[in-house]
């Protein structure tokens, strides 16, 4: 089994069993896995897929949703996950102040929708995502942002290269 969590109205491909707690987004079930967990049984998915969704997370909730998915991971399970690079957006902020309005949703999240999920709860480097996968109790984490792309990074890609911070966590 795959999963994807949060897809909202852009699944990330085929063949995902979807959670979203927005039914208008047409997921398999509707679930808030944040605070509910996922609702699958144990050691049943062998890849789990967040793209932009880990940022949504209450701080106060983040080992526990990250020891969620690692629980219904399959031993070897792979969890695949984006989050805005916090550290590639401060730089092109730095380096030139005026880009800051264009970057704001990638730091804040979207006010576009009502929707109290869409700010962004949390900011991500390398380091505290690795250091946070770790705590939750997953084996090994690689960075793929250099391997992978996503359509985030291909949106924001003339004004923040490597706008996702992708890695893999292991079970």
């Amino acid at each position: 089994m795959k999963i994807e969590l949060g897809p909202g109205k852009d699944p990330f491909g085929k063949g995902y069993f979807s959670i979203d707690l927005r039914e208008d987004c047409n997921p398999s079930i509707v679930r808030d896995f944040f605070n509910q967990g996922t609702g699958q049984p144990s050691n049943c998915a062998e890849e789990i897929v967040a793209i932009h969704v880990l940022e949504h997370t209450p701080q106060h909730l983040l080992v526990q949703f990250l020891q969620e998915v690692l629980r219904v991971l399959k031993p070897g399970g792979v969890f695949r996950v984006h989050v805005p690079n916090f550290q590639e957006i401060a730089k092109v902020i730095i380096n030139d102040p005026s880009k800051l309005p264009m970057v704001w949703n990638l730091i804040h999240g979207s006010e576009a929708e009502d929707y109290s999920y869409m700010f962004h709860r949390v900011s991500f480097n390398e380091d505290i995502i690795t250091k946070l996968l770790l705590q939750a109790g997953f084996t090994r984490v690689e960075n793929k942002t250099s391997q992978q792309t996503d359509r985030h990074t291909e949106g924001w890609k003339h004004t923040v290269p490597m706008a996702s911070l992708i890695m893999w966590a292991y079970k």
